[in-house]
């Protein structure tokens, strides 16, 4: 009525833990990083938070659930960009593939309880690419008028950002 503009809102996101809190988790194991034996990864982030899975961007399930929020609130819903939290960050590592040891881990916060942490190589490269995948398309999603934030993406000027593309560092 005041011919204001409209408020401004940003999208928190994390694109490495998926908090048992939040609706994409109903969908449980199928968006869940699993361990070897088919158990969810479980470990107490930050804050505490436990248990806090991971976003599963190796299978199809979890790139869509991810994905799927991005269009509810920021393509047909009020907010205006989104806050990509771990942006970069792969949490499953191997070791070096001269070794030839394929047993993984999935952990990301070192200092905290873990559980069900065994994973594949072959899980952590099919997520490293999913991710990357998965985060791209948000950025797309989102489109040149709003705002994709990674915060852990490297500057331009030594060769970021890694993942998604994003638009503000």
């Amino acid at each position: 009525a005041q011919k204001r503009r409209p408020g401004h809102a940003i999208l928190y996101m994390n694109s490495v833990y998926l908090w048992p809190f939040d609706t994409a988790s109903a969908q449980g194991k199928a968006v869940q990083v699993l361990d070897v034996h088919g158990e969810p990864h479980m470990e107490s982030c930050d804050p505490g938070i436990f248990p806090s899975y991971f976003w599963d961007f190796g299978r199809a399930a979890g790139q869509r659930a991810w994905l799927d929020i991005i269009t509810d609130h920021i393509v047909n819903g009020p907010a205006d960009g989104v806050y990509d939290d771990c942006d970069s960050t792969i949490p499953l590592r191997c070791p070096d593939p001269e070794s030839g040891n394929n047993t993984c881990i999935a952990k990301r916060n070192g200092h905290m309880a873990s559980v069900n942490e065994e994973v594949t190589r072959a899980q952590m490269e099919a997520y490293t690419a999913g991710k990357n995948e998965t985060m791209s398309q948000a950025a797309a999603l989102v489109g040149p008028n709003g705002t994709f934030f990674n915060k852990n993406a490297r500057k331009p000027t030594v060769g970021g950002p890694v993942f998604g593309g994003g638009n503000l560092q």
